[in-house]
């Protein structure tokens, strides 16, 4: 996104954000500890569906998430096992609507921040290839730990879209017809030699393009100040890259690459007969798109280009073979879920297919049902089918699934060829680059000074009352909510003391609690079953039907969350478990390597607090019942 089209999308999101907010209630949320660098507990503020809480990031910052309550709810009571303790706020329908705002603004203004970054990396990147240097030209500012060399690489400057096609390689032998009419249409209404006219000028300004010869900076300066917009040179060079690669591409009637093409020969994947027509509607104007994409004067048209040419393809493709067929819309570093074919998960995977296939047909149902189909529409019809194949093709041959939690849009990245990297000369790149140092440096500084996480002054609960408390002047915050609530000086920046500080200050009207995946399941098996049996079998790790093996947790044996008084004895067991483990690992280090070793010896650690009737480990899952899980928590959410 330019920074122009950032401006804008942070006005219509807050005049958006103003318009649909007319509770006069928030949420503060405290999330129970568990084990690592949760062990403090963690916080957040609920709006509505959405929930905002500031998380340490890898590179040492901390930074703002924006997510769905759903998404928070399923990671930290279902994934992670925590428990959610929830106070609800009364305010004034301006004053939420003002904290809304302030929150939505914050997160928009630190994305373009941390881009500004990303932006000055690619910087550096392009100017140590067209050095011919590969990224080892010199020292890097890659994190914000610190200020010195970090073994972090710079990204490679990548084309989006491009990656779908064979670009500047020998032109195939067979073209692909539905780029073949497509290249008719355009040199129709265009002229015979329009693209090869705009091929020219477009390697002419390759070959030109200059970086800016003077650093512009500071633009970076608190969480509240937008920069203002810059064309970053790594910007200006991806996007005329692209559009030279959709020229190459029309030009040649290049066919997508099979591997980028995913489909399913099994009935689920036929077309209908309205779904036929739907596409064929959809191609025609998808057609339409593109021939003004060719005359479009954007300077990000070529991404669009690409993606829209390739997407063409596979309808056509799906068309000719009566089967739906789609773009491998997967981006390149996306998580994945491992040990796919270990016994004890096949429950879950059976409902993750269950779950992929639904989500495909209504997919497919809501694009019938559409008055007319859009791009949006199509993507979620190629979205679902990622997900299906995915879970399809890791089934069947036991390899990774990948996952990926954002929206699933097809990239395609490819490295561009040499033979379009600007012509510099040697002493003007060379100076270019020691310019984009300095402005990478700048920035890391910058962004180091705002968002360098701080255990005390500058951690998720303290960041999290500086930007509630600073959505009003000073003297109005105790007025708006309440009270005030300080962290500096108090212990209030620990996630548990601050919630008894949000009761205790601000105008709560209830507090509740959202119970953690073990207690919901815990509290149906109680209500069903015999008292006494279900706790034998689900106080230990070796039996419990709702807690399963996970490699990421420690070693023990007896569950603390949900007694008091045993917690002391629970805890000596799994202190003597641990270190069990963990002689035992000893022996086995030869054969089995330090894995049994640090579980065992982490699993005696955590277990000292439980012996003072602290409990920190509450097991977590690495994967989990979504569908179900989601559907029985319905029950024990806020309402909004």
């Amino acid at each position: 996104m330019s920074r122009r089209a950032f401006s804008a999308a942070v006005l219509v999101t807050l005049l958006v954000a103003g318009a649909s907010a007319r509770a006069a209630r928030f949420e503060y949320l405290y999330v129970e500890s568990n084990v690592g660098g949760s062990s403090g507990g963690h916080a957040a503020v609920r709006f509505g569906d959405r929930v905002f809480h500031y998380q340490n990031a890898k590179d040492g910052s901390l930074r703002l998430l924006r997510e769905p309550f759903d998404t928070f709810r399923y990671a930290y009571t279902v994934l992670e096992n925590r428990s959610v303790h929830v106070g609800r706020v009364l305010v004034s329908d301006e004053s939420y609507e003002q904290i809304h705002d302030h929150f939505n603004r914050r997160f928009l203004i630190e994305q373009q921040h941390f881009r500004v970054l990303d932006a000055r990396r690619s910087d550096v990147a392009l100017l140590e290839r067209i050095l011919g240097r590969g990224g080892d030209g010199g020292p890097r500012n890659g994190g914000l730990r610190n200020s010195g060399p970090t073994a972090r690489p710079r990204d490679e400057p990548k084309l989006r879209g491009a990656g779908f096609f064979e670009v500047a390689d020998p032109a195939p032998v067979a073209p692909a017809p539905a780029l073949v009419a497509l290249r008719g249409r355009v040199e129709q209404r265009y002229g015979p030699d329009a693209l090869g006219r705009r091929l020219t000028a477009t390697d002419r300004a390759l070959a030109e393009l200059r970086p800016d010869e003077a650093p512009d900076d500071p633009v970076i300066s608190s969480r509240d100040h937008l920069p203002p917009d810059e064309y970053a040179f790594s910007d200006r060079f991806s996007d005329l890259a692209s559009g030279r690669a959709a020229l190459d591409v029309l030009i040649d009637a290049r066919p997508v690459r099979r591997e980028a093409l995913r489909s399913d020969a099994s009935a689920d994947w036929r077309l209908s007969q309205a779904e036929r027509e739907v596409l064929l509607s959809h191609e025609s104007r998808l057609e339409d798109r593109l021939m003004d994409l060719f005359g479009s004067e954007r300077d990000d048209w070529g991404f669009a280009a690409l993606v829209g040419m390739a997407r063409l393809e596979a309808i056509a493709e799906s068309l000719a073979t009566g089967r739906w067929v789609v773009l491998d819309a997967f981006p390149a570093r996306t998580r994945a879920i491992t040990d796919v074919l270990h016994p004890g998960r096949s429950e879950f995977f059976a409902e993750l297919r269950r779950y992929a296939r639904r989500d495909f047909f209504e997919s497919r149902a809501a694009l019938l049902a559409a008055d007319e189909i859009g791009e949006r529409d199509y993507n979620e019809v190629e979205a679902a089918a990622n997900r299906a194949l995915e879970v399809r093709d890791g089934l069947a041959s036991g390899r990774d699934i990948r996952v990926y939690g954002g929206r699933l849009v097809p990239h395609g990245e490819q490295s561009p060829p040499d033979a379009w990297l600007p012509r510099l000369r040697p002493d003007d790149a060379e100076s270019a680059l020691n310019v984009a140092r300095l402005r990478e440096s700048s920035t890391v500084q910058a962004l180091r000074a705002i968002y360098g996480y701080e255990l005390v002054t500058n951690n998720c609960v303290s960041a999290l009352f500086e930007t509630l408390e600073s959505a009003f002047d000073p003297s109005e915050v105790a007025e708006r909510l309440g009270g005030r609530i300080e962290t500096y000086g108090t212990l209030n920046f620990i996630p548990w003391i601050s919630f008894d500080a949000v009761a205790r200050e601000y105008r709560v009207a209830e507090v509740a609690e959202i119970p953690s995946l073990r207690m919901t399941r815990m509290t149906e098996m109680y209500a069903r079953e015999n008292r006494a049996r279900v706790y034998l079998r689900e106080s230990n790790t070796l039996t419990s039907s709702v807690y399963r093996d996970n490699p990421r947790d420690s070693f023990f044996l007896f569950f603390t969350d949900d007694v008091v008084l045993p917690r002391p004895l629970y805890g000596a067991l799994n202190l003597v478990a641990g270190l069990g483990q963990a002689v035992l690992g000893l022996l086995r280090l030869p054969f089995e390597g330090p894995g049994e070793v640090v579980a065992g010896a982490k699993g005696a650690f955590f277990s000292l607090p439980e012996l003072f009737f602290v409990n920190l480990r509450k097991g977590s899952l690495d994967y989990g019942p979504s569908v179900v899980a989601r559907t029985r928590l319905e029950s024990s959410s806020p309402p909004d």
